[in-house]
């Protein structure tokens, strides 16, 4: 963890005695408990104007201690205003927003580690008490640890909910997180870029266990009551580590896998607009971890709408989303990708038609010369690549193809969308004919194979009577105009035989 790797590297610099580190490490320990009082009695006091106070006072108590204790005290606060500054920049842009407040608030941690009066913060009609009856005004300070206390904290008091996690440990995680992407840690020059790409290993083993722990509940909690996802989206707007980035993506995902933290991200605009532009990534696992994110949210009842507004906002996702389905070679990226455009097209019929029609025709304000460089995606080619691509390695992940292709043949420019274009129509046939054929219901197969399979033969078989029904139309429609000459023979999709073999 950061904070104790600085204090072993100050105690080295300082040339400190074995015994004199071992009581700087103490009062660090302690001067971050006294930080971390001060900001739970902020969050629990909830009273306006206060806020000086408590960093006041937190500095105060912790700098008491000793050097330990001052120095964990100014870290722990510059990594916090640091935080702040984060998000005021990527909210409010290079305006200034907050700069004030951060100065103000310097100022009050700066007084109390000086061994100033905090009270000289103190708004009047602040009570002295919490809701819970604990003393909030504890100053002239620090308190010192009572035998209750230290029971209490070898008890488990220092757990984060029912389990066995550190609160202080998981504080120091994210000081050291926040500390990264600070904003004068980001302004490096190109000598540094490549450097900023790789991620200290000791810092990816302990945000590593962050990731793993956020699947607990208590723990996503925690998290959320320490706004970190204010300090995920500062990482995402600053950070070029491909890995960092995807860590932080991972435990937001997690964290979004519980009703409450989700409706709470997908109400936070500026993190929504910032996890949707991870979509333009080029990181596969980053990618992977953006779609599990997108796909938890769109489950929630609550906040799938929401999701599928933003996402018709940005028309480039559209693009990006038929990329990875034409390109990429990650099953288990194209398979989440499918799960997620599956969703869309279920929750919002109307998006489903605007992707329809998105590749139909090329924008007449593109430049001629620009054609080739800004390829047109159509989603059918798309999802057929996604499929052949999957079905080699994942023959589950087949399944949500052709239940997306399914979905299209729903409407009637979807149907048109398979069948207008000959060779979209063949390679649609061929695919959904190889598979019927070849690959489901063999006659050596087991009864119970067909019942594993009867969810993806159902989505084969309709798209098959979709593009028929369709085939049919339009001979029908030749035969009233008088116009049989090209018939069926030597066309590009033979229904009758693949019928024949069904």
């Amino acid at each position: 963890m950061k904070l104790f790797v600085g204090i072993l590297l100050c105690s080295l610099v300082l040339g400190v005695s074995s015994q004199r580190w071992l009581s700087f490490l103490k009062e660090a320990g302690q001067g971050a408990k006294d930080m971390w009082r001060a900001y739970s009695d902020m969050r629990e006091a909830n009273y306006i104007g206060a806020d000086k106070y408590f960093h006041a006072r937190g500095n105060f108590d912790a700098a008491q201690r000793g050097p330990g204790g001052a120095w964990a005290a100014k870290v722990i606060s510059n990594a916090r205003e640091n935080s702040q500054r984060v998000t005021d920049f990527f909210r409010h842009g290079s305006s200034g927003h907050g700069a004030e407040d951060s100065k103000a608030d310097q100022e009050a941690n700066e007084w109390g580690r000086s061994g100033k009066d905090p009270n000289r913060f103190r708004p009047a009609g602040l009570p002295s008490k919490a809701r819970g009856g604990e003393v909030m005004d504890r100053n002239p300070s620090p308190p010192l640890p009572s035998r209750d206390e230290e029971e209490e904290e070898g008890a488990g008091g220092d757990c984060i909910g029912s389990t066995v996690y550190s609160k202080h440990w998981l504080f120091g995680v994210l000081s050291g997180l926040i500390q990264m992407v600070s904003p004068e840690n980001t302004k490096s020059s190109s000598d540094e870029e490549e450097q900023q790409m790789e991620l200290d290993e000791e810092m990816e083993n302990e945000i590593c266990r962050v990731w793993d722990m956020s699947m607990d509940e208590d723990v996503a909690l925690f998290l959320q009551e320490f706004n970190a996802p204010d300090i995920f989206m500062g990482v995402l707007a600053k950070s070029r580590c491909p890995r960092l980035r995807e860590i932080c993506v991972g435990i937001l995902g997690n964290m979004a896998c519980f009703q409450e933290i989700c409706v709470s991200i997908s109400s936070d605009k500026n993190l929504g607009q910032v996890l949707l532009h991870c979509l333009y990534d080029s990181d596969p696992p980053t990618l992977l971890e953006t779609s599990r994110l997108l796909l938890t949210c769109l489950s929630q009842t609550e906040v799938a709408s929401v999701w599928v507004e933003r996402i018709r906002e940005y028309p480039a996702i559209y693009d990006s989303i038929c990329f990875i389905m034409s390109s990429s070679t990650n099953v288990d990226l194209l398979v989440k990708i499918g799960e997620v455009v599956d969703k869309l097209f279920d929750l919002d019929e109307k998006l489903m038609l605007e992707w329809i029609r998105n590749g139909a025709v090329q924008p007449l304000d593109q430049p001629q010369e620009d054609a080739e460089e800004q390829p047109v995606f159509k989603i059918v080619p798309c999802v057929l690549e996604a499929a052949k691509q999957v079905r080699s390695e994942n023959p589950e992940g087949l399944d949500v193809y052709m239940h997306i292709l399914q979905l299209l043949t729903t409407v009637d420019d979807g149907i048109q969308a398979i069948v207008q274009c000959p060779a979209t129509g063949k390679d649609t046939w061929n695919l959904l004919f190889d598979l019927v054929c070849h690959e489901f219901c063999q006659s050596d197969d087991p009864p119970i194979i067909l019942q594993e399979q009867k969810t993806v033969l159902a989505s084969v078989y309709s798209v098959l009577s979709a593009i028929f029904a369709s085939q049919a139309e339009q001979e029908y429609l030749k035969i009233e105009e008088g116009d049989c000459g090209s018939g069926s023979k030597g066309g590009p999709v033979k229904q009758t035989e693949v019928l024949l073999c069904i």
